[in-house]
């Protein structure tokens, strides 16, 4: 049986870690809203395409 590592003591988070964090979720937010923008859109042109295919 494998046997597990002992976790190190966790070193006290510096404030640079912290923001670098934030930032990197603050920019995954974006890009993650960014993308549900452009899929909404294309889903609408494409409704709209296709209801001037039927006419």
């Amino acid at each position: 049986m494998l046997r597990r590592k002992k976790p190190k003591m966790l070193r006290k988070r510096r404030i640079m870690d912290v923001s670098a964090v934030r930032r990197r979720v603050k920019r995954s937010l974006a890009v993650m809203k960014l993308h549900r923008r452009q899929r909404n859109y294309q889903t609408i042109t494409q409704h709209q395409h296709q209801s001037e295919m039927l006419t």
